[in-house]
């Protein structure tokens, strides 16, 4: 998603070729509780797409990328790109809520801030994935299925915002479906009065 000079990128997936695309298959029914568990590739493997994605956009006059997701060994190896001098614009990390790295951010513990590479704060998802028919829905899916549920817990977001915002941090919030998306639309007008 582009925003003027800035592009956010979330779960970047390397897309097969048109030649040698697989036949279409049936998408698995995922559970909702451990679509959140599921295995990311390792860093290694996709770091070089991240680096050609980062490059292009530069390329187009991006100044800017947010990454939503991250983790600590995402941050070290994007600080071990820019020592190489290869990394080409500045990266924004919002780290995943749910791992250890952003209990620190809470905790006023911010990584160090580099010239190109900056944590901004922790990203929560709200819901899951279209594909994996987690996203939170207002209505049922096509074949009758019910919409996953809301994955939020107001109290747990509201903490997280206040302590995120006394430390100058900020809590971005993931959201794939249309109820999913309300929930976090609803969210950022209440920041909006509780942290003006």
């Amino acid at each position: 998603v582009a925003r003027d000079d800035v592009l956010l990128l979330t779960d970047l997936i390397e897309e097969p070729r048109a030649d040698k695309a697989p036949p279409p298959m049936p998408l698995p029914r995922i559970d909702p509780v451990r679509a959140i568990d599921m295995p990311q590739p390792a860093l290694a493997r996709w770091m070089p797409l991240l680096l050609q994605t980062l490059t292009a956009h530069k390329q187009r006059g991006f100044t800017e990328v947010h990454v939503t997701g991250a983790t600590q060994a995402l941050r070290q190896a994007l600080v071990r790109l820019e020592g190489d001098g290869r990394l080409p614009l500045r990266v924004v990390l919002f780290f995943d809520a749910a791992l250890p790295e952003a209990r620190d951010l809470l905790a006023g513990k911010a990584p160090i801030t580099t010239r190109f590479v900056r944590v901004a704060g922790i990203s929560a998802r709200l819901d899951g994935s279209l594909a994996g028919r987690s996203a939170a829905l207002t209505s049922p899916w096509a074949d009758g299925q019910p919409s996953a549920p809301l994955r939020r817990d107001d109290a747990q977001l509201a903490t997280w915002l206040r302590a995120l915002d006394s430390h100058g941090l900020q809590l971005s919030l993931e959201a794939t479906g249309d109820a999913a998306r309300h929930e976090e639309h609803q969210n950022q007008q209440q920041d909006a009065v509780d942290c003006p």
